[in-house]
């Protein structure tokens, strides 16, 4: 009854369960996804700041190129310390290791020291662009890091077209866009500094104007496109790049003057002071849509949180009630049984007393025997090669022995404190009070004997013409907290003693009262 409880209980809760389960995983693995995006903005962000530190050191390294100005010296040395603080942290330790490019950032370290001492020839003619080069190349493998972290962070596959434009924003175009003013802004103020630029100086400035002014294109296109999405990001840019627009756009006006070779009234400190500003416009803007994107997807980290609990809530809940209600049905249904089981403790076949009965009064009988200071037996028989009797008789003989055996069995044990019980099968057992062993194997003898004096034809055993019984007997001397199922077993253990020593026989043991 409890297995099939169990079977009609656990296993609608164990699918019910499973299927739950499969969407509890899914939410975790786009939780998991969001948070691994929520460390890429960390990443690409402190990136950019380290790109952004480089390539004011370029344009810097242009300026020292032609004009040892020890201001601009002095400021070169504090972006130094910057990176070397910012490079060698914990914090920049813990996101190679998150995104795996250590390797690439430790090259990328060693070939910036590498630059800090470098040495550079002048040209006469046109400015040299060797150390500027290298710089350039450096910032490349920064922005192809940054990249690599956006594709290693789940970034670049961001589900939602909101936090896509983001991510397009803050790691391809601002980045793209920084670059190009940084770079015009590096050769602009190498061109001041030398005062006599040659063609191919104003020719490559007026080249990355023009690129300049293509990605600017791009860029107000890409925000123009999230303006459904994220109306109030696109209104944020908008109003960071109304305030800064005076400087934006005289910096680009100076640099077209400067690549169309015209006079320019403006130091290379002041043209490069100029540049920043205009790099600074696009880091603020930049950091404006890493920090608008991290709270989009902290955002969606929260949801995901919360339909997780909710998802598990309502599972437990719902597997409580589906519990719930099988175990009151099981319980009353259980009653039931129990109450139909008091009624019918006894054998149908046989007129002896069932296994239920001999577990109902087991107890009783235990405290008896302790009131009276009697020991008690435990016996279990077994009917010898029953099952070739049944096979040679047919199983309606079978029936009639067994009747025949059961009231032989009765017969010999009449005393109104013995218990006779139908085990199972063609197994019996009793229970009785006794003084001593001896009283017991002369019962036990008596038993086999009367069993076998019935003189039941059975020519198929292997022991006699007739039927036989194998007996196991435990006796207690003085009771002391046995249980039902030690006897069983002890008992059991000698009735298999009985028949691997040929059957029909009675085997007797004892347990001695236990010493105090």
């Amino acid at each position: 009854m409890l297995a099939r409880f169990l079977g009609a209980t656990l296993l609608p809760i164990l699918l019910l369960g499973i299927t739950i389960s499969y969407g509890i995983l899914s939410l975790n693995e786009q939780h998991s996804f969001a948070q691994k995006e929520v460390k890429g903005t960390f990443g690409v962000h402190l990136l950019f700041k380290t790109m952004s530190d480089i390539q004011e050191l370029r344009g810097i390294s242009q300026i020292l190129l032609w004009d040892n100005n020890s201001k601009m010296a002095s400021h070169a040395a504090a972006i130094k310390k910057r990176l070397e603080i910012r490079l060698t942290s914990p914090k920049w330790k813990n996101l190679c290791k998150e995104f795996g490019i250590f390797q690439d950032v430790s090259k990328n370290y060693s070939e910036l020291q590498n630059l800090y001492n470098s040495k550079e020839i002048k040209s006469s003619a046109d400015i040299t662009y060797t150390k500027f080069d290298r710089y350039t190349k450096l910032i490349e493998e920064l922005r192809r890091t940054i990249h690599l972290v956006s594709d290693r962070s789940n970034l670049i596959l961001d589900p939602e077209l909101d936090t896509y434009y983001l991510m397009e924003i803050a790691v391809k175009q601002i980045p793209d866009i920084s670059e190009a003013f940084a770079i015009i802004r590096g050769i602009g103020s190498g061109m001041i500094a030398h005062d006599s630029p040659g063609n191919k100086d104003r020719a490559l400035c007026f080249e990355k104007l023009l690129l300049i002014k293509a990605q600017l294109k791009e860029f107000n296109h890409v925000v123009a496109t999230i303006s459904n999405e994220a109306p109030e990001l696109q209104a944020e840019i908008k109003a960071t790049r109304a305030k800064y627009s005076p400087p934006l756009e005289s910096f680009i006006a100076t640099c077209d003057s400067l690549g169309k070779g015209k006079e320019i009234n403006m130091s290379a400190e002041l043209f490069f002071q100029l540049g920043s500003q205009s790099v600074g416009i696009w880091c603020k803007i930049h950091e404006t849509t890493i920090l608008e994107l991290r709270q989009r997807l902290e955002t969606r980290l929260t949801s995901l949180r919360q339909k997780m609990i909710i998802t598990i809530l309502f599972a437990v809940i719902t597997i409580g009630f589906v519990f719930y209600f099988s175990l009151s049905y099981f319980l009353k249904l259980q009653q039931s049984f129990c109450d139909l089981e008091k009624t019918s403790i006894t054998d149908p076949l046989t007129g002896l007393n069932n296994r239920r009965y001999l577990d109902f009064i087991f107890e009783n009988e235990i405290m008896r025997s302790q009131r009276d200071s009697k020991g008690v037996a435990f016996g279990l028989m077994d009917i010898d090669f029953f099952k070739p009797y049944n096979d040679t008789y047919g199983h309606q003989m079978g029936d009639i022995a067994l009747q025949k055996v059961a009231h032989a069995f009765r017969m010999s044990l009449p005393r109104a404190g013995d218990f006779i019980f139908r085990y199972g099968g063609e197994e019996f057992c009793f229970l009785i009070n006794s003084t001593s062993k001896e009283d017991v194997i002369r019962i036990g003898e008596r038993i086999r004997a009367d069993i076998e004096a019935l003189g039941i034809e059975h020519r198929n055993s292997k022991v006699k013409p007739v039927i036989t019984i194998s007996i196991g007997i435990i006796f207690v001397e003085k009771v002391s907290g046995e249980t039902l199922d030690t006897m069983i077993k002890q008992a059991d253990d000698l009735l298999y003693l009985a028949k691997e020593q040929g059957r029909n026989r009675c085997i007797v043991s004892t347990i001695p009262p236990k010493t105090t």
